[in-house]
Parts: structure tokens; sequence; C-alpha cells
């Protein structure tokens, strides 16, 4: 993905990983044989060469803006134990070479917004040193929906010793807190602002209970980082289907709501786990079909 502009922002992509699956892997109550009887709908990229698989991106995007370089959401990060995960178990992934290639020295980056907590979004909050989890990014205010943070504290203080999130509070979260550097922030919070560009958070929940999007707005415009609320394009013609939704019927209403906003909008939008950025739309010839365009 090329650098997107809106206003006085700029957004680039850091890739960290993509993986294809089985789609009944990820979206559980698919019916057998749905991806190839819909393929027509879906993007090429967004499926596996073999077209029964679906692909999705693992990724985070640098937001320079008013001065200020705004990393969001942090993929899975390298060295963790996830042992009941074991494609994300102790990997090495060249991050943070991509991201310098970005133009961005982890000492630059003056905030991380976490969308939400989940291990695939918290991974590179922290890297390991002599043995410890330190920050990756020592100068950075940690972002954090103040929602989404009492969540997860609830869950750890009920049983403490407990790996939670697949451990990924223990070696992603807790350090940052520990060193002080998380601010625990409205769901409507604004992140950066100029007398052209607006850049905030919105309440996307049903995914975890925090779940935000970032919105970028300038002239009319808006870009929408909506995080998890999509996962895949299947998901725009096929809302009900969710994937790992802390509150399944409320993550069914924020994506319809948000697909219908989006569509009637002409927001571009950046969901966490699409290669590309782009726009939903009425797709011609499939009776009026929302579908996912990435020729916005």
């Amino acid at each position: 993905m090329t650098a997107i502009r809106i206003g006085n922002a700029e957004i680039s992509r850091v890739h960290e990983v993509s993986v294809a699956y089985a789609p009944n892997h990820l979206f559980k109550s698919l019916p057998a044989g749905y991806v190839p009887a819909h393929r027509n709908l879906l993007p090429a990229w967004s499926l596996a060469p073999d077209g029964e698989r679906i692909t999705l991106a693992f990724q985070s995007f640098v937001v320079r803006h008013a001065g200020r370089t705004i990393l969001v959401d942090t993929c899975n990060g390298n060295h963790k134990s996830r042992p009941d995960m074991p494609r994300w178990h102790q990997t090495d992934f060249p991050y943070l070479a991509r991201l310098s290639e970005a133009g961005v020295r982890p000492e630059q980056v003056d905030f991380v917004l976490c969308s939400h907590l989940h291990a695939d979004h918290v991974g590179w909050n922290t890297r390991l040193e002599d043995g410890r989890w330190v920050p990756t990014f020592p100068n950075a205010r940690y972002l954090v929906s103040d929602v989404e943070l009492a969540h997860w504290q609830g869950l750890h203080a009920a049983d403490p010793s407990a790996p939670l999130n697949h451990g990924a509070w223990q070696d992603s979260v807790l350090p940052v807190l520990e060193a002080g550097l998380v601010d625990a922030v409205p769901v409507d919070h604004v992140v950066s602002h100029d007398f052209d560009t607006h850049l905030s958070l919105e309440p996307a929940p049903g995914h975890t209970p925090g779940h935000v999007h970032l919105v970028m707005r300038s002239a009319g415009r808006e870009l929408i980082y909506c995080a998890d609320t999509l996962h895949h394009p299947l998901q725009i013609a096929a809302p009900q289907y969710g994937l790992i939704d802390g509150d399944p019927a409320q993550a069914e209403q924020t994506r319809r709501t948000f697909i219908e906003r989006a569509a009637g909008s002409g927001a571009t939008l950046l969901p966490a786990h699409f290669a590309v950025a782009g726009q939903i739309r009425e797709s011609r010839g499939a009776n009026g079909t929302l579908r996912f365009h990435d020729d916005a």
C-alpha cells in the first residue's frame, strides 16, 4: 500500500506478515463452500492463490501529523511465548527493519495507539532485552481506551497468576503500564488536530468492550482505521459472521451500522487486516450487494 494523505496527515503501512486460513478456521459458522460461491464479491488480494483459503494481513500504520508520529496497533511481536498459538509462538519477524524503511526509529514514535488489547495488536509494544520485556517505544505515550483497559485489568485482578489473552497481557501490556507509559483515554479522545485535519477515536464495541476506530477528517473527507470491526471483505455482504468477538451480538450490530455508514458516506477505510485501503460500494451485476472496492 502506498502512503495515503488526508489533509495534513500522511498514513503508511508497516507489514508484519500475511497468513492464509481455511475460512471456517476463522469464521466458525460460515457455511461450507461460502468463499468459492461468493468469489465474485471478494477482491483477489483477500484470497490465497488456491481460491479456497482467505488471507489476513497483520500490520501497523504510521500516521504523521502536526509534527507527531503515531503508530497504530503493533501486531504480534517477536519472541513471545504463545504455546497455544503455534503460528505466533517465538516468532522472528523483521518488523523493526520495516518500520525503519518507513522512516521511523522506535525512539521517534510519539504515540502508540492500541485500538484494543488482543495479542495480535499489542505484540510490538514491548521487546525482549536481557531476558526482560521492555517498551519498544520508550518515548511514546501508549493510548488505550479507558473502557478497554478497565476490562482487561478486571480480568487480570480476578486471577493474577493466569496468562491473560494468550499471555499478551503479561508480556506486552503490563510492562508498559509498569513503566508509566499508558494513558487511559475516553473512547472519543482527540488524538491530534490542526486547522485542517482532525484525528479522533470513536467507539466500536463488541469485538472487545473498548474497541475503537481512528477517524481522520479533512475538508469533508474521511479516512477511518476501523481496526477489527471488519476482519475480511466477506463480512461486508455477510456481517453476521464474526471472528473472536467478545460480545457477538454487539459486534454484529456495530459491524452492520458501520458498513451502512461507510457505504453512505464514501469514507476510505483501513481495516486492520486488509492489505489495501478502499471503500464500501454497491457492486455492479450483483443485485446491489455491497462489497469492498480498493480503487478508492
